[in-house]
């Protein structure tokens, strides 16, 4: 193979390399990745090759018009119009059909629940009531014949004022019992004084802590209790059973009956009076009677009653003593007024 000639070889040399320009000869500001991401999707179908763009400098920004002229507000609306009926839902008749029985297969329960001889109330059970018959509480209920155990729920507050009204009943509450029992548990007022007052002459009131009178007998208070005998002012009116008194002294009375009660056997009361000016005595067993007036300052002087039990062994128990009365309406200068029998004079502690 012949040897090239090396003067027919053309030697091309690279040109020695220029320092890069600055200032106002730096030239075109070069594009960054974005910029020549964004020019080799822009330029590629006119091109052909994105990589003959890349050292391009930007010169400009060609604005694109719309191939679509400009339309009016009447041919907007129009096709909006016309896009939203096609893009309008299709009427779902398997939903509306199923919604609807739905509808209608509670509405039958609910009238099955409201009118089934199966919820017809047909045993009531009463529990609570010592004292008073079961007849009289279930006629106070008032329930008619077919009444559904579901309208027991919202007629609660009516039946169970029904059971309050009977004077003995302090409480009372009510529960169903599925299908068709009721269930009754009352609370029945516990006896805590028996009271006779003047505007009903011959009547034994037996009343509760709380001055509810829920009992009355003729002649003889019930046994066991505490008697209280109230003068009331000439023309009142006659106690309520289940009422609250009101009576003047009658508060005060309660509050000696407590006292009494936390004395044991040192005091054992007979009866307690009260005048029509509401001023109070105390008469213990032995023929002693304790004169504490008004109501007022009532504690104080229930204490010095206490002191002078604890300083006077003949004042404590029901055995008879000299002592007629106890002057207390002072309480700070209690007097001991004895009786007139007796030889020993007026003693003061």
């Amino acid at each position: 193979m012949p040897s090239r000639d090396p003067r027919k070889t053309k030697i091309i040399k690279p040109a020695p390399a220029s320092p890069p320009p600055s200032g106002a000869d730096a030239g075109a500001r070069p594009l960054s990745q974005r910029q020549r991401d964004h020019l080799s999707h822009l330029h590629a179908a006119q091109v052909g090759r994105p990589e003959a763009v890349l050292n391009r400098a930007v010169t400009g920004v060609h604005r694109i018009e719309p191939a679509t002229p400009f339309k009016s507000g009447s041919a907007t609306r129009a096709r909006q119009k016309a896009k939203h009926q096609a893009n309008r839902k299709h009427v779902d008749w398997g939903k509306i059909l199923l919604r609807g029985a739905t509808v209608v297969l509670c509405a039958e329960l609910l009238a099955t629940f409201a009118f089934s001889p199966r919820l017809w109330v047909q045993t009531v059970s009463m529990r609570g009531n010592a004292t008073v018959p079961t007849e009289r509480l279930t006629k106070r209920l008032a329930l008619l014949p077919r009444t559904n155990l579901l309208r027991t729920l919202w007629e609660r507050p009516r039946l169970v004022a029904a059971l309050r009204a009977e004077p003995t009943v302090a409480s009372a509450t009510i529960a169903p019992v599925f299908p068709n029992g009721l269930a009754v548990s009352v609370t029945e007022r516990v006896p805590f004084a028996a009271v006779q007052f003047d505007s009903a002459p011959g009547k034994w009131y037996t009343m509760d802590k709380n001055r509810v009178p829920f009992r009355v007998f003729d002649g003889a208070p019930e046994s066991g209790l505490p008697l209280v005998m109230v003068a009331t002012m000439p023309g009142s009116a006659k106690p309520t059973l289940g009422k609250t008194g009101d009576a003047p002294g009658l508060s005060e009375a309660y509050t000696c009956i407590a006292w009494t009660a936390k004395q044991g056997g040192n005091f054992p009361v007979q009866k307690i009076t009260v005048d029509n000016a509401g001023k109070l005595c105390l008469n213990r067993a032995g023929d002693v009677t304790v004169m504490l007036g008004p109501g007022l300052e009532l504690r104080e002087k229930l204490q010095t009653l206490s002191l002078l039990l604890d300083k006077r062994a003949d004042l404590r128990g029901s055995a008879s003593t000299d002592v007629a009365k106890i002057n207390l309406l002072a309480y700070d200068a209690p007097a001991l007024v004895p009786r007139p029998d007796s030889l020993m004079g007026d003693a003061t502690p």
